[in-house]
């Protein structure tokens, strides 16, 4: 049986499951901005580590889905790639706060 520490297993809403929490996190956080955002405004919003959020936008890059510009990082919206995302992150957000269903475990 796993074992998920002290807290037992965390809570994991249906947007967590499908894209992983930081990733998630950090996508939201750039199709909701009104403009550029640094890397390490990007991590504090995001709630993860600078690293993380720069590999995040990197990943991205060759797509072209992001653009970068002296204030940061933003999503290009005349790219199709972006596009999908930002629709992918309307389409969740009434999900962002919504637990994934996990039937009950049997306890031995």
């Amino acid at each position: 049986m796993p074992f998920f520490g002290q807290t037992g297993r965390a809570y994991e809403t249906i947007p967590d499951w499908l894209l992983g929490n930081r990733k998630w996190r950090l996508l939201a956080e750039l199709a909701e901005a009104d403009g550029a955002r640094s890397v390490q405004t990007l991590a504090e919003l995001a709630r993860c580590s600078e690293p993380t959020a720069y590999e995040f936008v990197r990943a991205l890059r060759p797509t072209q889905a992001v653009d970068k510009s002296s204030d940061g990082y933003v999503l290009n919206a005349e790219n199709e790639l972006a596009t999908a995302l930002l629709g992918l992150v309307r389409a969740l957000q009434p999900y962002a706060s919504e637990g994934v269903s996990r039937p009950p475990r049997p306890r031995a």
